[in-house]
């Protein structure tokens, strides 16, 4: 299983990058998450996508 967490200021482009990776067989997991950072809405969303690769993510492998 693959997984990223996508961030960024949360504006259309922002729903434009995660429609892209669903539209590309990504899946959301869990409740996407937002922040203020003083000057703009900051917003998170994890996704996950299933495959059998062996990945190599923050020093642990599948």
């Amino acid at each position: 299983m693959q997984y990223k967490l996508i961030t960024g200021v949360d504006d259309s482009k922002f729903c434009a990058r995660i429609t892209k990776f669903l539209n590309d067989g990504w899946k959301l997991h869990g409740n996407p998450s937002v922040t203020f950072n003083g000057q703009s809405v900051i917003a998170a969303q994890a996704i996950v996508k299933e495959d059998d690769k062996d990945i190599k993510a923050c020093g642990f492998t599948k």
